[in-house]
């Protein structure tokens, strides 16, 4: 099927593309199968990755309808900094959305369409799946539930996915912690959702730039700065020492130095995959910079 909007772009694009976009693929079949694995199945398909974030937003009735308003205006979305065509998407099964987002320096373009809707009394939200204008092949939920014994409200995202285009493919880990960064960013906007600026492409009010963006655990909600136990810091810990009471050039001190480099970088990437939150993702990806400046230098 033929594009009509690059996938991949520096020029933010407009509601005529996003149109062109949606128009295109709207007759176009799922790029994955079988639907429902993200609402009714805790299995992942073979050679699909799932995403599972989660958070407690408080307690009762009011609390949960105003998230489910927030799932149903594509408040996440907004707040994430989308772009939706149309610009406020009926929760309809069959009912098709392109997308535009800013990954940095690029503008990323996509087209999905609503495979699921779940309205119940105390569950609610919908899931669609990618289509051919997609970097990711798999599906996406997004769900607020109360529980009828507790009264807590909580969000839930989950997604199970593939690399569909090269650039994806060629991201690797690094498309994964984006993949739960976004995730984290849908659910500031559901759990705190802003008006959206009336505009025909449907931009975000403004970002999330609150302090507690950073620093909140996007699992527990949580402020979250250190972890403990942390065992390659106790390792590295470990090694220093060792260092410390050899002599340069000695085959212990040198062994030493290596292992506390490769533990640096581990750590580091760890952190940058599956940091609980912005800031340890960008403190790990720091720390890979600083070794990797070090080995070269």
């Amino acid at each position: 099927m033929t594009r009509t909007t690059p996938m991949y772009r520096l020029r933010r694009p407009g509601p005529t593309e996003l149109s062109s976009l949606l128009e295109n693929q709207s007759a176009a079949d799922l790029s994955y199968g079988p639907t429902g694995a993200t609402l009714s199945s805790t299995e992942t398909p073979s050679g699909y990755h799932r995403l599972r974030a989660t958070r407690p937003i408080g307690n009762g009735t009011d609390r949960f309808e105003a998230a489910k308003a927030a799932i149903e205006g594509w408040a996440g979305h907004r707040r994430a900094g989308a772009l939706l065509k149309p610009s406020q998407p009926a929760l309809e099964p069959g009912g098709n959305v392109a997308l535009a987002i800013r990954v940095w320096p690029l503008w990323v373009t996509a087209a999905c369409r609503i495979v699921d809707v779940i309205d119940e009394a105390n569950r609610f939200g919908f899931a669609y799946g990618t289509l051919p204008h997609h970097p990711e092949s798999g599906e996406e939920s997004f769900v607020v539930s109360r529980d009828p014994a507790t009264d807590v409200v909580t969000l839930e995202i989950t997604a199970i996915s593939r690399p569909a285009s090269w650039p994806a493919k060629l991201g690797g880990p690094v498309g994964r912690a984006f993949q739960r960064f976004m995730a984290g960013r849908y659910l500031d906007g559901f759990e705190n959702p802003a008006p959206a600026v009336a505009g025909p492409s449907s931009s975000p009010s403004r970002p999330v730039t609150s302090l507690r963006w950073w620093f909140e655990n996007r699992e527990t909600g949580e402020l979250t700065i250190a972890q403990f136990p942390n065992w390659p810091l106790f390792a590295i810990g470990a090694a220093t020492v060792a260092r410390l009471l050899t002599g340069e050039g000695t085959a212990v001190n040198d062994g030493a130095g290596l292992l506390t480099t490769a533990l640096w970088i581990y750590w580091g990437g760890d952190e940058l995959v599956r940091g609980v939150n912005p800031w340890r993702r960008v403190l790990g990806g720091a720390v890979i910079g600083w070794q990797l400046i070090r080995l070269l230098t």
